[in-house]
């Protein structure tokens, strides 16, 4: 599961996130601060499994939008 969960997240950051990139420009606030989003997913899911990493995943992205958009963002580390 985790793996599979891995290779899902490594085909989007490789197919998917280019295409939002090329309309929306970087949308990532925490780059190049820090891992972009969907590295942060792939470190999170390898160091915590599939729920805790999808988790902490998720309250990243949550960070993660326009309107949190900051010079100094609230890093959330793995």
């Amino acid at each position: 599961m985790k793996t599979s969960i891995i290779v899902i997240l490594k085909l989007y950051k490789k197919f998917v996130s280019p295409i939002f990139q090329s309309f929306f420009g970087q949308a990532c606030v925490y780059t190049p601060n820090s891992l972009s989003c969907g590295d942060y997913a792939i470190k999170a899911v390898e160091k915590y499994g599939v729920i805790t990493g999808l988790g902490k995943t998720a309250l990243r992205l949550a960070t993660c939008n326009p309107l949190t958009k900051s010079d100094n963002p609230k890093i959330i580390h793995i």
